[in-house]
This record gives structure tokens, sequence and C-alpha cells, in this order.
């Protein structure tokens, strides 16, 4: 398995949000600094997605508990010729 490496991306990727609970879905494109965000998240478990081209697609599990502050979730795309 290739070492993680905490570099941005060199291409946007798009970043999917789903409700876990009635699997309602909105897509947000990274910005030039490799960040998505949704605002107006109700309370719940949320999978966040995240792909581009050239990379895996990775997954996380979150739990928004409050909307007072943003959840900040980091996820590292792992380059598909780095597998060969």
């Amino acid at each position: 398995m290739p070492e993680n490496t905490s570099t941005h991306l060199d291409r946007r990727a798009v970043v999917k949000l789903v409700n876990q609970i009635d699997q309602s879905a909105a897509w947000q494109t990274t910005d030039d600094k490799a960040q998505g965000v949704f605002t107006d998240v109700p309370y719940g478990k949320y999978d966040v997605e995240v792909s581009a081209v050239g990379y895996l697609r990775e997954h996380k599990e979150v739990n928004v508990i409050g909307s007072t502050r943003p959840a900040d979730v980091a996820i590292v795309l792992s380059n598909c010729r780095d597998l060969f």
C-alpha cells in the first residue's frame, strides 16, 4: 500500500454528501484549495464520498451534531497509478 502524502489534488474533485436515513444527496465541486463546502446540513449521519479522475474514490462517515461551527473532514485520495 502506498504511503499517504498530504498534497493538494492537481484537479477538482466531486464531493457527494448522502444522508444515511433518507438517502438524499447533495454534490459540490472542490475549490482551488481542494475544499468542498456544504451549508445548512441537518443533524444526522452522512456518508461523504470524494472522487476525482485518476484517483480512487474514498468514503467517510460523518455525524453532524451541531451547527454552530463547521465540521472539518479530511479525506486523502490515492492516485490510481500509485497502485501499480
